[in-house]
Formats: C-alpha cells, structure tokens, sequence
C-alpha cells in the first residue's frame, strides 16, 4: 500500500499517531531519497495523508526544499497549512 491507503490502514490497526519518512515515501513513489519529488507533489501528499487519517501526523520535508531560508519558511509555511502535527527538517547547508 502506498500514501494514503497505507496511512489510513495504520491508523484503523490503532497506531496513536503516523510518522512518515522522506525515504519511504520516495521510493514508494518510484524515487530515490534526497528531494528528487517536487515540492508541489510533495506538499499535495501531506495534504492528502493529514485528510485522510484522524491521528497526528509528521511530515519529513527533507532539507526544506529550498537553498535559502526563505524559501524554507515559504515550505514551512504550506505544510502547516497541510495540518500535520509536527514537521521534520534535515539540517542541510548547501554552500
């Protein structure tokens, strides 16, 4: 099962709460990990995940998708708006 059939069967096994990880996530989209989903499709998946189950969710966001704080606070920004409970972000310089 993969995204939101497999969270909602989590969820209905009686798991408190749905942690994802970026890795799983892309290879079961057909991608390797390290930000190789776009940000758009990404954000549409947590959109998806949090409507889909009742219980807290987390969602990895890699590195932020993006190379400048602002763009990590534009990132941060619509994947509250996707309601999860709690957000990761890989602590990832890029200079």
């Amino acid at each position: 099962m993969r995204g939101r059939g497999k969270r909602a069967a989590q969820e209905e096994l009686g798991y408190p709460a749905i942690a994802t990880t970026s890795a799983g996530v892309a290879a079961s989209l057909g991608y390797p990990d390290a930000q190789r989903i776009s940000r758009g499709r990404c954000l549409r998946l947590w959109r998806g995940i949090c409507a889909a189950v009742r219980v807290p969710v987390t969602a990895d966001m890699e590195a932020g998708y993006g190379t400048t704080v602002e763009e990590m606070i534009e990132t941060a920004k619509a994947v509250v708006a996707a309601e999860p409970w709690g957000m990761n972000l890989e602590d990832v310089t890029r200079r």
